[in-house]
């Protein structure tokens, strides 16, 4: 096998020097060599040969850093005879992330986003027997930014005959087109999604709160349609991917069958007119609960106001009542004092009137002892 170290640019494309390198042996592709931050814009080629006997492949690897979306082409060499070339993308593990035949004419391409960093690899081969001269360009259309491009949004207004026709394009792998559907209950919607270069379309409907009601792959060959009467109104989201979250390409989507949106768009004005006027209810009767609770609340502080009076009268009056209770009880214990003097006195009264009763029962007794004697000393002057 031949190989040669090239760089170029893509012909439709106005980019930076590319600055690449092919290293390996005959017959086995090599490194792509990229700057460790590559250059977003820039065209790494390599050129290589698929040899005969065919099928032949080259394995061409590159350092990938994390989140970029990387662009890969494989085209027939200049001056060559054209070649149909076919392209597979392994990851770091060594699994298939993509593959792709005639995304240009008989020319190979993969857009696709990376999130893994890491050495990937690109296997290069011709469709069938295909042999011939060719150049592999690598190109880094973003890095560290959002992996998925949107498309879609509001379908276009519909033609005298009730059809609805939008372009779309699916530019690299995982990508999501939403395209916006307003229906009335009872509509029934036809909906086409037509690939019209190389892309194998899918197409799910989801209802205006994100349920999938319908789903469809290869319908017709490769393209995809589905059927569907509205429940609910409202506004309805067709989904377009790619087959996979590999196959990239544009379409054509076309709808029939759904309501004039201006027919949606008078309901949603009432429904957002009634919703309007239910707020507004709404915040008057707010208005009218805040205004009973501030009367309600006024008259609670009232009366609390009136009953702390009333309790600071009545602990004013116990109080004074305790103070009374307290000078009654001095008095009580003073007169107590009181008793028991006056008890002690008359105790020691009577314990005096006890001796003078004695001593007086003592002098009476001798008094009759003296009269005794002076009878005696009588009767014995006259007896003498």
């Amino acid at each position: 096998m031949f190989l040669a170290i090239s760089i170029s640019l893509f012909a439709l494309m106005a980019c930076d020097t590319a600055i690449g390198r092919a290293i390996g042996g005959d017959g086995d592709g090599g490194e792509i060599e990229v700057p460790d931050t590559p250059e977003v814009g820039v065209v790494y080629t390599v050129s290589g040969e698929l040899d005969s006997p065919a099928p032949d492949e080259d394995e061409w690897t590159f350092e990938n850093p994390q989140g970029s979306i990387v662009q890969i082409r494989m085209v027939s060499a200049p001056g060559s005879p054209g070649i149909d070339t076919y392209l597979v993308l392994n990851g770091p593990n060594g699994q298939q992330v993509a593959m792709n035949d005639d995304f240009e004419g008989l020319h190979a391409g993969i857009n696709i986003p990376l999130a893994d960093s890491g050495q990937y690899t690109i296997v290069a081969k011709g469709y069938g027997n295909t042999t011939g001269l060719y150049e592999l360009r690598l190109e880094f259309a973003s890095l560290g930014g959002s992996l998925v491009e949107e498309g879609g949004g509001t379908i276009s207004d519909m033609d005298p005959e009730g059809q609805s026709t939008s372009y779309g394009e699916i530019q690299v792998a995982n990508q999501e087109d939403v395209w916006e559907i307003s229906a009335l209950s009872g509509d029934n919607l036809l909906i086409v999604l037509d690939g019209i270069t190389y892309l194998d379309p899918t197409l799910t409907l989801l209802d205006p709160n994100g349920n999938q009601v319908a789903y469809n792959d290869d319908y017709v060959g490769r393209d995809s349609q589905v059927s569907y009467t509205v429940e609910n109104d409202g506004v309805y989201l067709a989904v377009a991917r790619g087959y996979g979250g590999h196959s990239v390409g544009d379409y054509y989507i076309t709808i029939t069958g759904n309501s004039d949106r201006e027919a949606l768009d008078g309901i949603t004005e009432n429904l957002e007119r009634a919703e309007a006027d239910l707020a507004a209810a709404n915040e008057l009767v707010v208005e009218a609960n805040e205004m009973a609770a501030a009367a309600v609340v006024t008259e609670l502080v009232e009366d609390a106001e009136v009953a702390e009076a009333q309790a600071a009268a009545e602990l004013v009056e116990a109080e004074q009542a305790a103070f009374a209770a307290e000078e009654a009880e001095r008095n009580s214990a003073q007169a107590d004092v009181a008793l028991n003097s006056a008890e002690q006195a008359e105790a020691e009264a009577e314990e005096a009137l006890e001796e003078l009763n004695e001593a007086s029962d003592q002098l009476d007794e001798m008094v009759v002892q003296d009269i005794a004697q002076l009878d005696e000393i009588a009767a014995e002057a006259d007896a003498g």
